[in-house]
């Protein structure tokens, strides 16, 4: 049997939203593809911090797992707020790699979609004829709005 050897792996160079989490739970790091996903950057962080708060005692039963692996299904507070599904790996050292990926009920807006929209730099406006959907950041601009507070006010007529 060949020695162990020890493995550095890039996240960002892993094509999911992923994110190194610590043995207290700490967002260590997160690739580019989760900061997007998300809105921000959760490194540093505690990964309840962005996790509805509804299913933050289901995650906690998940990191309390020995080696905290499995799967979860969750909401994370994001930009606009999403369903995902949690997977978490062992890594060296007590670390975990935790993968995000969007369930196809996170909105009205599908993965592409989202992306498409969000680059456009238009401003456009989703709506379902009683309440706001999605809101592009320059749609929030022209109404003197944030996005959250255009997904909050209902419909703009």
């Amino acid at each position: 049997m060949a020695p162990s050897q020890k493995v550095t792996v890039d996240i960002d160079a892993i094509p999911l939203a992923v994110a190194l989490i610590g043995v207290d739970a700490q967002v260590a790091a997160a690739n580019s593809r989760l900061v997007s996903m998300i809105g921000r950057d959760p490194s540093g962080q505690a990964l309840l911090g962005f996790v509805d708060e509804r299913d933050r005692v289901d995650l906690g039963h998940l990191l309390a797992r020995p080696g905290g692996i499995g799967r979860i299904e969750l909401r994370l507070c994001a930009r606009a707020p999403m369903n995902a599904v949690v997977r978490m790996v062992p890594a060296d050292g007590g670390l975990r790699l935790a993968f995000f990926e969007p369930t196809a009920d996170d909105g009205p807006l599908g993965d592409i979609a989202t992306q498409a929209f969000e680059v456009l730099g238009q401003g456009i406006v989703i709506g379902d004829g009683t309440r706001i959907l999605a809101a592009t950041p320059s749609a929030a601009r022209l109404f003197g709005r944030s996005v959250e507070e255009l997904l909050e006010i209902g419909s703009l007529f």
